[in-house]
């Protein structure tokens, strides 16, 4: 895996959902983000990566990917239904805690792989 191409994969997630949640359009569909296996990691995770399945690393990660997503796709319904919640986005917000634990993790994961 290109943990480079992974993190820069996810780490324009928190502007991508600023702006929708200024302009939701409808070009974002919670339902796709919510789907933990849409992305190039998430896929990983699922077929190659399931060699690590016994390390508590790659468990973390799983996880803390898998609530990244819907966390995501949280905010997207909510800008959709304009009952955006200030603090939604909000440096120590949902969103913004399940990001910096997924970075966190993934961090752990490739420290301990490589």
């Amino acid at each position: 895996m290109d943990y480079e191409q992974v993190i820069a994969q996810h780490m324009g997630l928190p502007h991508k959902l600023g702006e929708y949640a200024k302009r939701p359009d409808g070009t974002l569909k919670a339902d796709d983000i919510q789907a933990d296996d849409s992305c190039g990691l998430g896929q990983w995770l699922q077929k190659d990566g399931s060699k690590h399945r016994d390390l508590a690393e790659y468990a973390a990660l799983t996880e803390a990917h898998t609530r990244l997503h819907g966390t995501a796709a949280d905010i997207i319904k909510h800008a959709d239904a304009g009952t955006m919640p200030a603090e939604a986005l909000a440096d120590k917000g949902e969103f913004q805690v399940s990001f910096a634990t997924f970075l966190m993790a993934l961090m752990k994961l490739r420290t301990k792989i490589r």
